[in-house]
C-alpha cells in the first residue's frame, strides 16, 4: 500500500512540475494586429539605363554606357495588418546613375559624346509586404511589391561637354517605378528584428525633361531631346536593415 501511495505521489509531482516548466505560449507575432514598425535601410545597388531613340535629328542615335554602383537609405514604415502582411512605406536618399552616349553621323550636330549623371531623389515607396512563417527558428521570408515615387532633389553632371547641351534639368523632377523583392528577416528580441534581401526597382517614366533643348542646333532640326532620346534608370540593391 505504501508503494502505491508513493508511486502516486511521485507522479503527481512529476505533473506538477511539468506543469510548471512548460513554456509559456508564444507571443503573437511581432506582424500581427494593427502593429507599426519602423527600420532603418541602407541599400548598395547597381543601377544602369535603358535608351531607345526616337525620331528627331538625321543619323543621331542614341546608347547607355555601363553599369554604375549607387546607394539608397532612410526609413522604412510596416503598417501591419493580420500576421503575415503589412502596408509598407517610408522616405529613402536615392540616389541613380544616369550616362548616355550620343553618336552623330552629321557634321552639323554639335549634340555629341558621353554624357553622366548623378541623380538624387527622395523616394516613397508604396509597397505591400507579404511575410511567411517562421522557416527555421526566428527566421522568416518576405516578398515586398508595389509603386514606388522618386521626386528629383539635384542632378549633378560629372561628364560632358556643358557647351553643347543645357546644363540643368535634363531630367524630369519626377519619375515613378515599380519595385520587387524578397529577403529574409531574422527575429532578435521581442521588438527588435534584422533583415537582408534584393529588390528590382524599374523606371516608368521617361527620364528626360521635355523642355530641354540644345544650346546649338541648326534651325531646320527639331531642338526638343525629348523627341531623339527616350531613356529610363533602374537598379538592383541590396537591401540591409534593422526594424524596430
Amino acid at each position: 500500500m505504501k508503494k502505491i501511495l508513493l508511486t502516486i505521489l511521485l507522479g503527481a509531482a512529476s505533473v506538477s512540475v511539468f506543469s510548471q516548466d512548460k513554456p509559456a505560449a508564444a507571443p503573437a507575432s511581432t506582424n500581427s494586429g494593427k502593429e507599426t514598425r519602423v527600420s532603418l535601410v541602407f541599400s548598395p545597388n547597381m543601377t544602369w539605363n535603358r535608351a531607345t531613340s526616337e525620331k528627331g535629328v538625321e543619323n543621331e542615335t542614341y546608347k547607355t554606357s555601363g553599369v554604375g554602383v549607387r546607394y539608397r537609405t532612410g526609413i522604412n514604415v510596416d503598417f501591419h495588418f493580420g500576421q503575415n502582411a503589412s502596408f509598407t512605406t517610408g522616405l529613402f536618399y536615392l540616389v541613380k546613375r544616369a550616362n548616355f552616349q550620343v553618336n552623330s553621323g552629321t557634321k552639323d550636330t554639335t549634340l555629341g559624346g558621353d554624357y553622366k549623371y548623378n541623380l538624387q531623389y527622395l523616394q516613397v515607396p508604396l509597397t505591400l509586404k507579404m511575410f511567411t512563417n517562421n522557416i527555421a527558428d526566428d527566421f522568416k521570408l518576405y516578398f515586398q511589391l508595389g509603386p514606388t515615387l522618386d521626386f528629383k532633389i539635384n542632378e549633378k553632371r560629372v561628364e560632358g561637354d556643358v557647351s553643347t547641351l543645357e546644363a540643368k534639368n535634363v531630367f524630369l523632377f519626377f519619375d515613378a517605378g515599380l519595385m520587387a523583392g524578397a529577403g529574409v528577416e531574422w527575429q532578435l528580441g521581442s521588438s527588435t528584428a534584422a533583415f537582408f534581401g534584393l529588390s528590382y526597382n524599374r523606371s516608368l517614366l521617361n527620364g528626360i525633361n521635355p523642355l530641354i533643348k540644345y544650346n546649338k542646333i541648326p534651325s531646320n532640326q527639331d531642338p526638343k531631346l525629348v523627341n531623339h532620346l527616350n531613356m529610363k534608370t533602374d537598379f538592383i540593391s541590396l537591401d540591409l536593415g534593422v526594424k524596430f
